[in-house]
């Protein structure tokens, strides 16, 4: 199974996102429907190491973290653009949080992240003739400090579809 390790957005930060979304909306842009801050990818997995990662984190806990949106972004930043996304902040914080994920994550032995930034993806691109147009649309759109608590997280489970990824939650700490 595809996994990952992910804190989800609140009910009114996803009313939040999908406004946005609103504002940069065009064929070929795939609005994703539900949003999540990846604390760290899995890839794929066995049922086995689902239960062995559940285990680790049987005992986790971390204090909640208050957190905002903080402009919009996409990746990658030259080329053609794939994912449009919203930045949080206060990136430490969040930071900290991830690298305590890791450290856990490395008994199950996985490896460390190397390039973690703190986001939300609210929209992929899968075929645009209009790329430019819309790395100016990203550019021109303003956040509003929409704020959240990031109180606990998740092992997910990822099926992809064509019509976008079903989420499940295999596990909560």
């Amino acid at each position: 199974m595809r996994a990952f390790i992910a804190a989800e957005a609140s009910g009114e930060v996803t009313d939040y996102l999908n406004r946005l979304n609103d504002k940069i909306s065009m064929n070929g842009v795939r609005r994703l429907k539900t949003f999540h801050l990846t604390l760290h990818f899995l890839g794929e997995i066995t049922e086995e190491k689902a239960e062995e990662i559940k285990r680790i984190f049987s005992d986790f806990r971390f204090e909640p973290i208050k957190t905002k949106i903080k402009g919009v972004g996409y990746f990658p930043e030259f080329g053609d653009i794939r994912v449009v996304w919203v930045g949080l902040h206060p990136e430490d914080k969040i930071m900290e949080l991830q690298k305590r994920v890791d450290e856990l994550l490395e008994k199950a032995g996985f490896e460390k992240e190397i390039r973690f930034k703190p986001h939300m993806t609210i929209a992929r691109v899968k075929f645009l003739k209009k790329k430019i147009w819309l790395k100016d649309k990203v550019r021109q759109t303003k956040t509003e400090p929409e704020k959240f608590f990031i109180d606990k997280i998740k092992l997910m489970k990822s099926t992809l579809t064509k019509e976008g990824p079903i989420y499940e939650t295999l596990a909560e700490f």
